[in-house]
């Protein structure tokens, strides 16, 4: 069996402080699948337009906007390689929150 969940109404991972996203737990055997659409006239818009840095960015995968403005900015990436902030993160078991802010909920990414 395969369910289906469109994620749409669900809080993020790092933003779940009520834990809403455990209830969408597939039962042994079956699949779980996040379908999230918000991004796909990006996609369409990268394969017409062929434009390399947004195909290179979603075959990366992860957060598209914040991929984007890391290859826009230089001060977002630098911040980003001295761990001011998150590109993305994806939490382990045990973890609530990130180390340092996330990129995409951070407003104050020093320039």
């Amino acid at each position: 069996m395969l369910l289906l969940s469109v994620n749409q109404n669900q809080p993020a991972l790092e933003k779940d402080r009520y834990k809403i996203r455990q209830a969408f737990i597939a039962a042994p055997g079956n699949s779980l699948i996040v379908a999230d659409y918000g991004e796909l006239e990006l996609r369409i818009l990268s394969h017409l337009a062929s434009c390399k840095s947004m195909l290179d960015a979603f075959r990366a995968g992860g957060d598209f906007h914040s991929r984007t403005a890391m290859n826009m900015y230089p001060y977002i990436r630098e911040a980003i390689d001295k761990k001011q902030v998150l590109l993305e993160w994806y939490p382990q078991s045990g973890e609530e929150k990130p180390p340092v802010p996330l990129l995409k909920v951070s407003c104050k990414v020093p320039r």
